[in-house]
């Protein structure tokens, strides 16, 4: 799996971005990745993105994709996506879009709140875990 942006995982004042990290009364189920407004956006996984998603309900301006890969499915936020790859097979590393500013969209912004890329594994197929030897070592 590619790494969207190439950056760290984001921790700052509005949260830590790994998967599993407190989110108040839930657990947070993705990993954010850092990137900078604009900067292009990389297939995380070979897969069809399959539709463009809106990331809140109350507003169309922050987006992100679906990608239906071989053994698992993902979702992306805050990534404009490129309206001519919905649809149509990628391959894991290809650009799909750019990166969003979304601590525009926090209602209390802190200090160095980092702009990023949320990725989260949707579904997997048990079997590729079982059998990968890449999961199976340790």
């Amino acid at each position: 799996m590619t790494n969207p942006t190439g950056g760290e995982i984001r921790k700052d004042l509005s949260g830590d971005g790994r998967y599993g990290a407190s989110r108040g009364h839930r657990k947070h189920l993705g990993t954010d990745y850092v990137g900078s407004p604009g900067q292009p956006a990389r297939q995380p996984i070979s897969g069809k993105i399959i539709r463009s998603i809106r990331a809140y309900n109350d507003t169309a301006e922050y987006r992100g994709v679906e990608i239906v890969g071989k053994h698992m499915t993902v979702k992306m936020l805050y990534v404009d996506p490129y309206a001519e790859l919905i649809g149509k097979h990628v391959d894991e590393g290809d650009f799909i879009g750019t990166v969003q500013d979304v601590t525009l969209h926090y209602k209390n912004p802190q200090p160095g709140d980092q702009p990023h890329v949320h990725l989260e594994v949707v579904s997997i197929d048990p079997e590729y875990l079982i059998f990968n030897k890449a999961f199976l070592e340790d």
